[in-house]
């Protein structure tokens, strides 16, 4: 139960930015001319994505923009669960799936915490 309580207690935007950052750089280091994943799609068109949702997190939770931070962690929800699926389909013995499986957690628990919290953050 504390857990629960504390895993819904409202967020601090510092928190929230070093997840837009860690995307971010991580977009960047995808896009780099060096193969570093092995899947079916071009390394740079995930980098361009994780990179563009990493900017709009840190961006809007800068911001204070709930609105639009709990648009774009829904986004970013869906498409690292999405990441984590294929990549377990695909490349089970990678830790590709792993680190998908916890930015996916994290924009989850971002967004409900927004849904949940939004009239006492403001």
């Amino acid at each position: 139960m504390k857990l629960a309580s504390r895993l819904l207690a409202p967020v601090n935007t510092t928190v929230i930015s070093i997840l837009g950052l860690g995307q971010l750089l991580m977009g960047v280091w995808l896009v780099m001319p060096f193969q570093s994943l092995s899947f079916y799609q071009p390394e740079w068109t995930a980098g361009i994505i994780i990179g563009l949702i990493g900017f709009f997190i840190a961006r809007f939770s800068l911001r204070g923009d709930l609105q639009l931070l709990q648009y774009i962690t829904s986004v970013a929800y869906i498409f690292w669960f999405a990441s984590t699926v294929v990549m377990l389909i695909m490349a089970t013995q990678t830790l590709g799936w792993v680190v998908g499986l916890i930015f996916a957690a994290y924009c989850f628990m971002i967004n409900l915490n927004i849904r949940v919290n939004r009239r006492e953050i403001k």
